[in-house]
């Protein structure tokens, strides 16, 4: 009981809304067996031009990172992640194969197929998959998983609302895209899984433990690259 009240007054404090009960969201966190990550307004802050590269923050990443060790504490198994992004991205490729995530798919107009493609890889179900995501193209996404947190848009009071109404988010962050909301959503999740203080301890140490786990990682196969084409999901050559 603290450690839900504990949860409730930091990430409130933050500007968080939590949607559905502290406790829902950790048993939904206790079932998930993936990460699935929107990109663009997600990793960063949506800006898009010609010849501007689509970037990532090392802090947001460094907190997928120590939410999949204190799960590996837990379980043993290291959470696959995977990217769904509504375009290409050549930084979401190269952060996928970096820290070892499953899969990536681009050019995703329906995203509903890539997360059924990723279910079935992992032989699980949908509502056993965690994703994060920011906007509109990403709602099937969200109506398919199990465990969903919403980036907080200031801008788009109506969207937030027809999510948090449609039961589509468990969690809103506090933070806007572009301000690490990744980081705020890992550190909720990872405060739930009981293992925070733990976790950071045993990273502290560069323990052996933090060695195993990311030896383990970065052993984990990468399936590949996939985008959509005429209905259907095939893999991207290179």
């Amino acid at each position: 009981m603290q450690m839900l009240e504990k949860a409730i007054g930091l990430f409130e404090a933050l500007g968080g809304r939590f949607v559905a009960p502290v406790s829902e969201i950790t048993q939904r966190l206790d079932k998930t067996r993936a990460l699935v990550f929107d990109w663009d307004g997600v990793f960063n802050d949506g800006s898009k031009g010609e010849g501007l590269p689509s970037t990532f923050n090392e802090a947001d990443t460094a907190g997928i990172n120590i939410l999949r060790f204190a799960v590996w504490l837990q379980t043993g198994q290291v959470l696959p992640v995977a990217i769904i992004s509504g375009q290409q991205n050549s930084s979401a490729l190269t952060l996928t194969r970096r820290d070892h995530y499953s899969a990536v798919y681009f050019r995703m107009a329906n995203k509903a197929s890539a997360v059924k493609h990723l279910a079935q890889q992992l032989q699980c179900k949908t509502s056993e998959l965690t994703c994060m995501y920011d906007d509109t193209i990403d709602l099937s996404m969200a109506a398919l998983c199990g465990l969903r947190i919403l980036v907080n848009r200031p801008s788009a009071p109506v969207f937030r609302q027809f999510v948090a109404d449609k039961g589509l988010a468990e969690y809103i962050t506090g933070n806007a895209s572009g301000r690490q909301p990744i980081r705020e959503a890992m550190e909720l999740l990872l405060l739930l899984t009981g293992q925070a203080d733990k976790a950071y301890t045993l990273r502290t140490h560069h323990d052996s433990r933090f060695v195993d786990y990311t030896r383990q990682r970065n052993q984990l196969p990468f399936w590949g690259a996939f985008t959509e084409s005429e209905g259907r999901l095939q893999a991207l050559e290179g």
